[in-house]
Protein backbone atom coordinates (compact mmCIF):
# COMPACT_ATOMS: atom_id res chain seq x y z
CA UNK A 1 0.00 0.00 0.00
CA UNK A 2 3.01 2.50 0.99
CA UNK A 3 4.32 2.13 -2.72
CA UNK A 4 1.38 2.95 -4.28
CA UNK A 5 0.11 6.24 -2.26
CA UNK A 6 3.82 7.24 -2.30
CA UNK A 7 3.84 6.89 -5.77
CA UNK A 8 0.83 8.89 -6.21
CA UNK A 9 0.86 12.49 -7.39
CA UNK A 10 0.37 15.34 -4.21
CA UNK A 11 0.60 14.96 -0.52
CA UNK A 12 -1.67 12.60 1.53
CA UNK A 13 -1.86 12.33 5.19
CA UNK A 14 -4.42 10.70 7.30
CA UNK A 15 -5.00 12.70 10.87
CA UNK A 16 -7.03 10.92 14.21
CA UNK A 17 -9.85 13.27 14.90
CA UNK A 18 -9.88 12.52 18.54
CA UNK A 19 -6.11 13.75 19.60
CA UNK A 20 -5.06 15.43 16.02
CA UNK A 21 -2.66 13.10 15.32
CA UNK A 22 -0.88 11.71 11.83
CA UNK A 23 -1.68 8.34 11.45
CA UNK A 24 -0.32 8.45 7.72
CA UNK A 25 1.56 10.63 5.36
CA UNK A 26 3.28 9.65 2.44
CA UNK A 27 6.94 10.58 1.48
CA UNK A 28 5.77 14.01 -0.62
CA UNK A 29 3.56 15.61 2.56
CA UNK A 30 6.50 14.60 5.04
CA UNK A 31 9.24 15.51 2.57
CA UNK A 32 7.55 18.85 2.16
CA UNK A 33 7.50 19.44 6.12
CA UNK A 34 11.12 18.15 6.43
CA UNK A 35 9.94 14.56 7.94
CA UNK A 36 10.39 11.23 6.73
CA UNK A 37 7.25 9.50 6.88
CA UNK A 38 8.03 7.31 9.84
CA UNK A 39 8.60 10.18 11.55
CA UNK A 40 5.71 12.44 11.21
CA UNK A 41 3.40 9.61 12.74
CA UNK A 42 2.06 10.64 16.04
CA UNK A 43 2.91 14.04 15.73
CA UNK A 44 -0.01 16.89 15.72
CA UNK A 45 -0.97 19.51 12.77
CA UNK A 46 0.86 22.06 14.46
CA UNK A 47 4.57 20.14 15.23
CA UNK A 48 3.98 19.32 11.26
CA UNK A 49 3.60 22.86 10.13
CA UNK A 50 4.32 25.39 12.70
CA UNK A 51 1.51 27.60 14.52
CA UNK A 52 1.37 30.44 12.00
CA UNK A 53 0.28 26.86 9.41
CA UNK A 54 -2.03 25.62 12.05
CA UNK A 55 -3.88 28.53 12.46
CA UNK A 56 -4.25 29.24 8.59
CA UNK A 57 -5.74 25.49 8.29
CA UNK A 58 -7.40 25.18 11.47
CA UNK A 59 -11.11 26.48 10.17
CA UNK A 60 -11.20 24.06 7.53
CA UNK A 61 -10.16 21.02 9.70
CA UNK A 62 -13.07 22.03 11.86
CA UNK A 63 -15.35 21.95 9.31
CA UNK A 64 -13.98 18.68 8.32
CA UNK A 65 -14.23 17.12 11.89
CA UNK A 66 -18.42 17.82 11.41
CA UNK A 67 -18.77 15.90 8.59
CA UNK A 68 -18.04 18.46 5.62
CA UNK A 69 -16.04 18.30 2.55
CA UNK A 70 -13.50 20.81 2.44
CA UNK A 71 -11.57 22.09 -0.22
CA UNK A 72 -8.88 25.37 0.01
CA UNK A 73 -5.92 27.00 -1.62
CA UNK A 74 -3.77 28.67 0.70
CA UNK A 75 0.85 29.82 0.14
CA UNK A 76 2.73 28.02 2.34
CA UNK A 77 6.65 27.82 2.95
CA UNK A 78 8.14 24.13 3.51
CA UNK A 79 11.21 24.32 5.84
CA UNK A 80 13.31 24.89 3.06
CA UNK A 81 11.68 28.13 2.26
CA UNK A 82 10.37 26.84 -0.97
CA UNK A 83 6.88 29.11 -1.18
CA UNK A 84 4.41 26.72 -2.64
CA UNK A 85 0.82 27.18 -3.62
CA UNK A 86 -1.25 24.53 -2.13
CA UNK A 87 -5.06 22.90 -3.10
CA UNK A 88 -5.97 20.80 -0.56
CA UNK A 89 -8.83 18.87 -0.47
CA UNK A 90 -9.73 17.53 3.20
CA UNK A 91 -12.15 14.72 3.53
CA UNK A 92 -14.14 13.60 6.37
CA UNK A 93 -13.38 9.33 7.50
CA UNK A 94 -17.17 8.70 8.67
CA UNK A 95 -17.49 5.75 10.94
CA UNK A 96 -21.30 5.03 12.10
CA UNK A 97 -21.87 9.00 10.84
CA UNK A 98 -18.85 10.74 12.90
CA UNK A 99 -15.94 12.04 11.89
CA UNK A 100 -12.94 9.45 12.60
CA UNK A 101 -10.40 11.51 10.90
CA UNK A 102 -9.62 14.10 8.07
CA UNK A 103 -7.80 12.24 5.56
CA UNK A 104 -6.10 15.26 3.61
CA UNK A 105 -5.17 15.40 -0.03
CA UNK A 106 -2.74 18.56 -1.34
CA UNK A 107 -1.24 19.31 -4.62
CA UNK A 108 1.04 21.83 -5.15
Amino acid sequence: MRLVIDAAAGMMAYFEAGTRCCRFANQAFARHYGFGPDEIIGKRPWEIMGQEGWEAIAPHMELCLRGEPVRYVRQARSPQGELREIEARVTPHLEQGCCAAPWCRCWT
